[in-house]
């Protein structure tokens, strides 16, 4: 093999593992769906009044909750968190119904949870609500990825 190939092979590889990478899948997990990236798994779990579970890869794991109990994120709202709230975040606007209360919290270093709070129907006059968190040390770009996750839920249209 002649030294030239080397570097063309090299960079043959790259490229076929950064469009390996690329390929997200849409999971239907019930009351919303969720775009992940290829390998990611949902592992639903036994909920008492909600329902829960995890989506876990790339070395990240999402814990949520759908309930009328969901964690609203409020105990982190402090100096060490930057929170993102309002009626629907404006990048959210096409997938939720307007004036329904989001917020994201992301710690404003590498350790700390990062999370999304998201509202989507009144019953009984209680919120049912949708709370998807990570509690690990997670690097800048892991952060991204799971804000792009969380970008991607949609809940269903009411029956």
């Amino acid at each position: 093999m002649s030294r030239r190939a080397i570097p063309v092979l090299i960079f043959l590889f790259l490229a076929s593992q950064c469009l390996g990478q690329s390929k997200w899948q849409v999971k239907d997990v019930g009351p919303f769906t969720i775009s992940l990236p290829s390998g990611w798994v949902f592992q639903p779990a036994r909920g008492v009044d909600s329902f829960i579970g995890s989506f876990k890869g790339d070395m990240i794991a999402l814990s949520f909750d759908y309930g009328w109990y969901s964690n609203s994120l409020s105990d982190y709202e402090g100096k060490d968190y930057r929170v993102n709230r309002g009626n629907i975040i404006a990048k959210f606007a096409h997938k939720f119904r307007i004036g329904h209360r989001t917020k994201i919290v992301n710690a404003r270093a590498e350790k700390g949870l990062i999370g999304m709070y998201l509202q989507n129907k009144l019953v009984m006059r209680q919120w049912v609500a949708l709370s998807i968190t990570s509690t690990q040390d997670l690097s800048s770009s892991q952060r991204q990825l799971v804000l792009k996750i969380f970008k991607s839920i949609k809940f269903k249209k009411d029956e």
